[in-house]
C-alpha cells in the first residue's frame, strides 16, 4: 500500500494521521510545513499534491 513513497511522504502521512487522531482534524499546510521542517509552505503543498496523485 505504501510502496514507492519517499521518506518525507511517509513522514507527512504520519503527521496527518496523528493530527487527525489527536486533534480531530488534518493539519494546515503551515502546520505540515513546521512538522516536516520545511521553510516554505510551498514545499508542503507540493508534497501534498504528490500524495494526491
Amino acid at each position: 500500500m505504501f510502496y514507492n513513497l519517499s521518506d518525507k511522504e511517509l513522514e507527512a502521512l504520519k503527521i496527518i494521521r496523528n493530527s487527525f487522531i489527536h486533534q480531530g482534524r488534518i493539519p494546515s499546510v503551515h502546520e505540515l510545513m513546521i512538522g516536516l521542517g520545511y521553510k516554505s509552505p510551498r514545499s508542503s503543498a507540493v508534497l501534498l499534491k504528490s500524495l494526491e496523485e
